[in-house]
């Protein structure tokens, strides 16, 4: 069966429902986000017209009663005026109290929605790019101490213009607390430099020991980890590049001292006494268990579309669009597996037709835009 045509496994397919069911999700309640806060501006602007014509309700009594002076005479209509602007007031200011303490009121039950939709479409997106489809042009898992513990990041940049990342757990027996080499290896030894000793004729190095120095930060890819280590003097500091091609590796070691800096791996002289082999082992320890932090994803932190902020006011328009060209490939495929397995009986992981129009029925008018998208014209769009 030709790769385009190959039925999508068990996997594949419960990432897609999940993508499909959290980006309907996510356009729902940015939706209902919308209506609300045009519901919110619609009710201040009643409020500002009820205080606005309170406001004037007491002039206007006062020329009512002016009004007939020449009946009343000037004195009775003066005295008349004062006494029920007096009165008037005292009933205006009741009633304008009402109206600012439901104000407050429905004000806070306001907020309180607002923050829930917010809420609910943050976790919809972000459960969405959790198993995110868009093609990747490449992504990072960075690693910086923080106090005593590790704050992770994993980065994502995609086709097309889609750049999102993830704070990651460390909670764990290597990140909870300051790494060193110890964790994998009892010790490594680092040359430094050469040094003359009169027992003997040739020049001996000076080492360091990796164990005592720890973590500060790292950056891993695929292919290659970064990682940068301090000793607690603050002034003796070690970067390590660990690359890997296939089945094989390389090392690029770096030792700074009080302003000073040596390429231990491009000095032969060096390079001859470094225990290669023992350090790319535990670099590439290290690269795996960065990793495999990706794994565990906490929440979404920053999310831009063609360079635009989505996040901060939730501009989700563009972002939608990219996402539903994104999948539909995907979901055609899903359908056309559906069509091939008949009246075979399907997990719940499974998306088909049914379930499709379903979901995209919650999004009203929004729907139609997407079902051409989809390419499903043949269905009953709303």
């Amino acid at each position: 069966m030709a790769s385009s045509q190959r039925l999508m496994t068990t996997e594949e397919t419960s990432y897609l429902k999940q993508a499909f069911t959290s980006l309907v999700d996510a356009m729902r309640f940015v939706r209902q986000l919308e209506e609300l806060d045009l519901k919110i501006r619609g009710a201040k602007r009643i409020v500002e017209k009820q205080v606005s014509v309170l406001d004037e309700l007491n002039p206007s009594i006062s020329g009512l009663v002016m009004d007939v002076k020449d009946s009343l005479g000037d004195v009775y209509a003066t005295e008349l005026t004062k006494q029920i602007s007096g009165f008037s007031a005292i009933a205006i200011d009741q009633v304008k109290r009402r109206i600012a303490e439901k104000s407050k009121i429905d004000d806070s039950e306001n907020a309180k929605a607002v923050d829930s939709e917010r809420t609910k479409a943050l976790r919809s997106i972000e459960a969405f790019l959790t198993v995110s489809l868009f093609p990747f042009i490449d992504k990072v898992q960075s690693l910086k101490l923080q106090d005593s513990a590790y704050e992770a990041r994993s980065k994502y940049r995609c086709e097309p213009r889609i750049e999102y990342e993830f704070s990651l757990d460390t909670n764990n027996e290597l990140f909870g607390k300051r790494f060193t080499f110890s964790n994998f290896v009892p010790e490594i030894r680092l040359p430094v430099k050469l040094a003359k000793n009169w027992l003997r004729k040739n020049p001996v190095p000076d080492f360091e020991r990796l164990d005592q120095f720890f973590l500060l930060d790292a950056e891993a890819t695929e292919k290659n980890l970064i990682a940068n280590f301090s000793h607690e003097d603050g002034e003796r500091k070690v970067q390590i590049v660990y690359s890997k091609q296939d089945t094989n590796s390389f090392l690029s070691v770096d030792y700074f001292s009080h302003g000073t800096s040596v390429n231990v791996t491009a000095t032969p002289d060096l390079n001859v006494h470094l225990d290669s082999e023992t350090l790319k082992k535990a670099m590439e320890r290290l690269w795996l268990a960065i990793n495999e932090l990706e794994k565990h994803k906490i929440a979404l932190k920053r999310l831009l579309c063609e360079d635009m902020d989505v996040l901060e006011n939730l501009d989700c328009i563009e972002f939608f669009r990219k996402s539903w060209q994104t999948i539909a490939p995907r979901l055609s495929q899903s359908i056309k597996n559906v069509s091939s397995e008949g009246g075979a009986i399907r997990d719940e992981n499974h998306l088909d037709v049914r379930l499709i129009e379903e979901r995209l029925k919650l999004l009203g008018k929004e729907a139609r835009e997407i079902y051409e998208i989809l390419g499903l014209r043949n269905l009953q769009s709303p």
